[in-house]
């Protein structure tokens, strides 16, 4: 779906570029529709995702290389500012879908995740319209002799 408010020069930054794990960045992008949901996503992270449904006895596991790690509005001029916190350890996110009538868990989905060397950061908003910047983590080598 092609929005008619979004301008066509779309653009983003992180701030800084370069961190170290355990701080956050500051995600900034413009020209994106206005009043807008958007999404901001991370691609080239190193990430597991298990999926186990109700009645199933397996569990499906994925090794995605982008997933999402926030939601949030545009303003009334397309542009958004977050807070994008650079994990220092492995990242572990549980979403249960639960019966609201029985209790009973009809699907947990399982994200481990972390940030190495230089990922993209994705802001995509409701109607399709998307911008990137790359942020570079930089981890220590740990048992080094140095």
């Amino acid at each position: 779906m092609q929005s008619t408010y979004a301008d066509s020069r779309t653009s983003a930054t992180v701030s800084p570029f370069f961190q170290m794990p355990g701080s956050s960045v500051v995600v900034r992008a413009e020209g994106l529709a206005p009043d807008a949901n958007a999404t901001i996503y991370v691609k080239n992270v190193v990430a597991r995702v298990e999926t186990l449904k109700a009645g199933e006895s397996a569990s499906a596991v994925t090794f995605p290389d982008q997933i999402a790690v926030g939601t949030t509005e545009t303003t009334s001029t397309g542009s958004l500012e977050w807070a994008l916190g650079v994990p220092k350890d492995d990242v572990t996110v549980i979403d249960r879908w639960i019966n609201n009538s029985t209790g009973q868990v009809l699907k947990t989905v399982t994200t481990n995740y972390k940030f190495q060397g230089t990922v993209k950061v994705i802001v995509v908003d409701q109607f399709g319209n998307s911008a990137s910047s790359e942020l570079t983590v930089i981890r220590w080598i740990t048992g080094s002799p140095f």
